[in-house]
């Protein structure tokens, strides 16, 4: 019985800690089982969707009324490319949890088939990309202010790369060069400086 304990506190234990590194890492996993069709969320699935275990036993009509409706034919096409045979998808979508907050999710799923081509398994993961896109959407905005300031400036102003390349010429600094923007592009900073004043 000592033993029999011991292994049921490792196992328990083990769950707990892969529980908690999906928490972390916002990704959660399911699995459905075509023979016995038994389909199972792991805990930070639930967490995703905004649900509870003892309210919403794992189902795939659960999971869809949570898709984002503009994205749901979406979604549905892509695991029916996966059901017709290719092994892996590999996508992106929103959801809309019980409470009206939308989340995005980066979503994997494989299909597993039989020896006749029969569908035997399909599991994959979810993960909660939702800050990753907020973060985009705000260098994208930034990105936009920028150039819009830039293009109205009386200021001459360039970018440049990490690398030192030139990749932008606003309106101004096109004035002030007397060459077209795409004629700098790709050329070192230091290059848009006057020979005789490079060391300066």
């Amino acid at each position: 019985m000592g033993k029999n304990s011991h292994s049921f506190n490792e196992t328990n234990l083990s769950q707990a800690r892969l529980d908690n590194s999906q928490r972390i890492g916002g990704l959660g996993d399911w699995e459905y089982d075509f023979v016995n069709q038994r389909l199972l969320w792991s805990e930070e699935v639930y967490r995703i969707l905004g649900l509870t275990r003892k309210d919403n036993p794992p189902d795939s009509a659960t999971f869809y009324d949570r898709v984002h409706p503009d994205d749901l034919a979406y979604v549905h096409d892509k695991k029916k490319t996966a059901a017709e045979g290719l092994v892996r998808v590999d996508f992106e979508h929103r959801i809309v949890r019980p409470n009206g907050g939308v989340r995005h999710i980066h979503q994997i799923a494989e299909m597993v088939f039989d020896a006749q081509g029969q569908p035997v398994r399909e599991s994959g993961t979810i993960q909660d990309i939702t800050e990753r896109k907020l973060t985009e959407e705000t260098l994208r905005q930034s990105e936009t202010r920028f150039r819009a300031l830039s293009e109205s400036t009386p200021l001459g102003v360039f970018e440049c790369d990490a690398a030192g390349r030139v990749i932008y010429y606003n309106p101004a600094m096109v004035a002030l060069s007397g060459r077209p923007a795409e004629s700098s592009n790709g050329q070192g900073w230091e290059e848009t400086i006057h020979p005789d004043d490079r060391a300066a």
